[in-house]
């Protein structure tokens, strides 16, 4: 298929469009010249303004004389003048319609405020697997950023290659285009990055980096699992309770009233639950409920912004019998293994603290880090600064130790995550097999609750009756 003929096609159908709806009344003479326009070959420029600026641009024109008589009527000073073959111009006539077309929902999405745009951890580690593979294969950065960009499923990830793709093309390198888009690569991730163009060793870096976010999903995986069995029982125990409540137990009240039974004063259980029923029926009081649960809910959120709040909020998670130890090992794994890639990349130990202090998703663990870099940086010896820390393992300090002794601290930081690693899957399996029979407890106490509140008074009319 000849791409540049398809081009010239619809856009001669776009311009006649145009002609048809605004511009019947121009002579015909400047039409057929404006038409002409689109046959023209189609050429790729840079150049610098009248400020310094510098500006690229695509554009049609006769010739490159014709193109460099324009540019200098626009005050435009040319650096670089290419013409597109018909391959160039079908990537870069798809690239820019796509493209178009994703911004295009984004601000409709960001109109709307319902969708937060963002990128998941699992196409980020989909984009860096991705990338290592074709660096491998020995693809061009540029030719690699638009294979990734027709790959991948996320639009806000498809916004951020074009993006990347044009730095690219302007000159600038890997990390300094990935930094201007640092809500999807982090501080970690554009280190390591540098310290791979520096090195030229970039494939290994890329390796390590998704070696880093497929473990910590992986992570992330076994904490949801270890809390997706009490949610559901938490759940379920609401639906039950409502069924209960709102559904059945009004069928029983007419018989109360009928028997003249004194439910407050004889059977406070059996009132309680009345009453709640008839809160329940009304649906005017079950959107005042739900309505005060979303406000609580966004208050939680707002008030879990202050520092002081999300460190009490972290600390408490960490003394939360059975959770603690899932969610405090799950955090040193991923501690370990970032220190372990970070320091045999070449980043610094002390810039390394920084970066994972920012990054460990805890407040108690981020104030312990920095504590522990500011004792390096006085000079302490770093086996010694973590000692000082309760909050980490002995485990860590003596890997770390060994490993400041024998000039080997990655390896060490590496075995020790992959030790926390089984320590994490012990925790999650022990935590499930302690929770199931507590929440069977829970589903057992609300249903003896409700049969005890309608049981008790039902026997007591019987025995009445046959007295």
């Amino acid at each position: 298929m000849n791409w540049k003929k398809v081009i010239y096609a619809e856009q001669l159908i776009l311009y006649m469009l145009r002609v048809f709806f605004r511009s019947r009344s121009q002579p015909i003479g400047v039409l057929l010249t404006n038409m002409g326009e689109i046959f023209m070959p189609y050429f790729e420029y840079s150049a610098k303004n009248k400020e310094g600026k510098e500006v690229e641009r695509q554009i049609s024109a006769a010739s490159r004389e014709k193109l460099l008589d324009l540019l200098h009527k626009e005050g435009l000073t040319p650096l670089e003048i290419k013409e597109l073959s018909d391959d160039e111009m079908r990537e870069k006539t798809r690239w820019k319609k796509k493209a178009r077309s994703q911004q295009k929902k984004k601000k409709q999405k960001k109109k709307l405020g319902l969708f937060k745009d963002s990128v998941s951890q699992q196409d980020k580690a989909f984009f860096t697997r991705q990338f290592t593979i074709m660096l491998n294969a020995g693809l061009s950065l540029d030719r690699l950023i638009n294979v990734l960009y027709w790959q991948t499923k996320s639009a806000r990830l498809q916004n951020v290659l074009y993006t990347m793709g044009e730095d690219l093309q302007k000159g600038a390198g890997l990390s300094g285009a990935m930094s201007k888009h640092k809500d999807v690569f982090d501080e970690m991730y554009l280190s390591m990055v540098s310290v791979g163009e520096k090195s030229g060793n970039l494939p290994t870096i890329f390796e390590r980096l998704a070696d880093i976010i497929d473990k910590n999903l992986s992570l992330q995986k076994k904490v949801r699992a270890a809390t997706a069995y009490p949610i559901f029982i938490l759940i379920f125990s609401v639906i039950l309770s409502y069924v209960l409540i709102a559904v059945f137990l009004p069928n029983f009240i007419p018989i109360f009233e009928g028997a003249g039974i004194d439910i407050n004063k004889k059977y406070p259980l059996t009132a309680m639950l009345i009453n709640m029923s008839n809160f329940l029926t009304k649906p005017l009081n079950i959107a005042f409920l739900l309505l005060g649960l979303a406000g609580i809910y966004l208050l939680f959120r707002f008030l879990s912004k202050s520092p002081k709040i999300k460190l009490f909020m972290d600390a408490a998670v960490l003394k939360i019998p059975g959770f603690k130890v899932v969610v405090k090992q799950s955090a040193m794994s991923r501690l370990c293994r970032s220190f372990a890639y970070l320091t045999s990349s070449g980043v610094p130990v002390l810039d390394g603290l920084n970066m994972l202090s920012r990054s460990s998703g805890n407040s108690v663990i981020e104030a312990a880090i920095l504590r522990v870099a500011h004792k390096v940086r006085e000079g302490a010896s770093l086996s010694i600064s973590f000692e000082e820390e309760e909050i980490f393992p002995d485990m860590v300090i003596q890997m770390l130790n060994v490993g400041e002794e024998s000039g080997s601290i990655p390896e060490m930081m590496e075995r020790a995550s992959n030790y926390l690693d089984d320590e994490v899957d012990n925790a999650v399996s022990a935590l499930t097999s302690m929770m199931e029979p507590a929440m069977m407890i829970v589903v057992g106490l609300i249903v003896g609750i409700f049969v005890m509140g309608i049981l008790v008074p039902i026997l007591t009319m019987a025995t009445q009756l046959n007295d």
